[in-house]
């Protein structure tokens, strides 16, 4: 067990008259969960009665573990004691609030220093003890120092400001390209003081893809916005203070320009100036500084941010051809063994969408290929960068910049190796969702096509022509062999056992290729044990065998 003990109350300044929280966080850096009771202590200075304690106890102080903990303030109310017997794992945390009323007698500058000291639980580190004394809470100078200690050090001073801002955008989501929408931002004012008239200014950094004069609205009164081209909207409170516990809310409508690049990031920055500033947020902010934000109070206090992702549909359509001219198709390809295949990627973005950035596609080709390079890369429609690299059967592609209306079209080339079922193997190229862009159609975000290797499709068809045979009479079966491909048929064998009831005399055998029929005269009893089809059925071919008989059924 290896405890650790933060406190923080949010500011450096307080008023005399003001209550403030602090909030303690216990963590176990230890290997294993604490054991038995852990036990706290927080000591106001008291020197002068300027802090004391809002409760006086037993009670359970406020935030998210404080149910796990149980307190009790001294007589003066400027010690609390706390207790707790839940168990913190190793790597875990506790969590509790507790209140402070400072005097309202107290003096303008004199410094609040609130120490307090965990021990308990288990942790037997040197220097650590197990029930902290108000003594061994005084011997704290510093966190960590001795063990177990926590200090947090506020000025009394006068009433001040403490300005801040959240930002939203108004219809939530995604929005598209030509759309309108709103952000809406509240500034806040929850510190003891006003911020006095005009020195409080908001900045708001519209981001770039915007068309047109925001339109602004202020819900508050004391504040007036203007908007500097091309995106700056500065607000000030040039009509009057700016009260404590008071909050004024800016909107500013916005329309989506055609070819806007997502992500649209908007970053907002207020402070509070003038002769009574806020202490922790009193620089004057610029657009620059207002760039800089990425949410609330980050990476400075009064900071805010909000991004918005563009709706579009980026696409990928994979096609196929044997040998490296003809029409690429998508349908089912029947090729040869050493046959060379070429596939056609591209990667688009449809016109009315956003513009997107490095979107980036791949192909894993099935093993049946072998020997992939790339034979061609093309773009239309303004994108760039579109380049493409392999290493074995996987390639990988990327478009730098997709306008809309653009693609990224590449040709890889292959050699077909390993035979298939007659189902083929299944080639797919897939498409990445560009960063900020919500897809709405995801289904085109995959393109497979399937190619059959070395694979025969041989039929057998026979026909005497007639319904019924008269005893004594003779009749002819033609039999076709046919063999519809891709691939040759190598050992193909014709069998037709003859029918009780038949006499059969003679086979005579035509063929479309040449050398597909035996060399020698074919006997009836071939007909038994196989007539080869030689040499190795060539694809698109067929022999046709007709096999006459003597009719020796009577019928009866």
């Amino acid at each position: 067990v290896s405890l650790d003990l933060t406190k923080d109350d949010g500011t450096i300044s307080v008023p005399a008259g003001s209550t403030i929280t602090y909030a303690f966080t216990l963590r176990n850096f230890g290997t294993i969960a604490t054991t038995g009771q852990l036990n706290f202590r927080d000591v106001l200075p008291s020197l002068n009665g300027t802090a004391t304690f809002t409760l006086a106890g037993p009670y359970n102080p406020g935030g998210t573990n404080g149910a796990n903990w149980s307190c009790q303030s001294g007589v003066t109310n400027t010690e609390t004691f706390c207790i707790s017997n839940t168990s913190i794992a190793a790597g875990g945390s506790s969590t509790f609030n507790l209140q402070v009323q400072i005097n309202a007698a107290a003096a303008t500058g004199t410094q609040l220093l609130n120490r307090a000291r965990i021990g308990g639980g288990g942790d037997v580190s040197t220097g650590m003890v197990n029930s902290p004394t108000i003594a061994n809470v005084l011997a704290c100078v510093g966190d960590g120092s001795p063990a177990g200690c926590a200090i947090d050090l506020d000025n009394i001073q006068p009433p001040t400001p403490k300005v801040r801002m959240t930002k939203t955008h108004t219809p939530a989501g995604a929005v598209s390209v030509g759309a309108s929408y709103s952000y809406t931002l509240v500034i806040t004012n929850s510190g003891s003081g006003i911020g006095s008239q005009r020195s409080v200014t908001m900045v708001d950094y519209l981001p770039a893809g915007l068309s047109g004069v925001p339109t602004i609205t202020v819900n508050g009164g004391v504040f007036t916005c203007a908007f500097a081209a091309p995106q700056g909207v500065t607000c000030n409170n040039t009509v009057a203070a700016f009260a404590a516990n008071s909050q004024v809310t800016v909107t500013i409508a916005v329309s989506v320009a055609a070819g806007a690049t997502p992500t649209l990031i908007n970053s907002s920055k207020v402070s509070a100036t003038g002769t009574v500033p806020d202490p922790l947020n009193s620089t004057l902010p610029t657009t620059a500084t207002a760039a800089l934000c990425t949410g609330v109070d980050v990476p400075n206090y009064g900071c805010a941010a909000d991004t918005v992702t563009l709706n579009g549909d980026p696409q990928i359509l994979k096609q196929q051809r044997v040998t490296t001219t003809g029409a690429f198709s998508s349908a089912l390809l029947a090729v040869s063994q050493n046959d060379t295949v070429q596939f056609q990627i591209t990667a688009a973005n449809p016109a009315g969408g956003p513009g997107m950035t490095t979107v980036t596609f791949s192909d894993t080709v099935p093993n049946n290929f072998s020997n992939i390079t790339t034979v061609s890369v093309a773009v239309a429609g303004g994108a760039t960068g579109c380049t493409v690299t392999s290493a074995g059967n996987v390639v990988s592609g990327v478009a730098a910049t997709l306008p809309p209306g653009s693609s990224c079209t590449i040709v890889i080339q292959a050699v077909a190796t390993i035979n298939t079922t007659a189902s083929g193997v299944t080639n797919t190229a897939v498409l990445a969702i560009p960063a900020g862009v919500n897809d709405t159609n995801t289904t085109n975000n995959s393109s497979s096509v399937a190619t059959v290797i070395g694979s025969a499709n041989i039929t057998v068809a026979k026909t005497n022509g007639v319904n019924t045979l008269v005893a004594g009479s003779t009749t002819s079966y033609t039999v076709t062999v046919a063999n519809f491909g891709p691939s040759s048929a190598a050992g193909t064998v014709f069998s037709d056992p003859v029918a009780t009831g038949l006499n059969c005399t003679a086979v005579t055998c035509a063929s479309t290729a040449l050398n597909m029929c035996p060399v020698t005269s074919i006997t009836a009893g071939s007909l038994t044990t196989g007539i080869p089809i030689a040499p190795g059925f060539p694809a698109n071919s067929t022999a046709t065998f007709v096999v006459t008989c003597g009719v020796t059924a009577t019928g009866r």
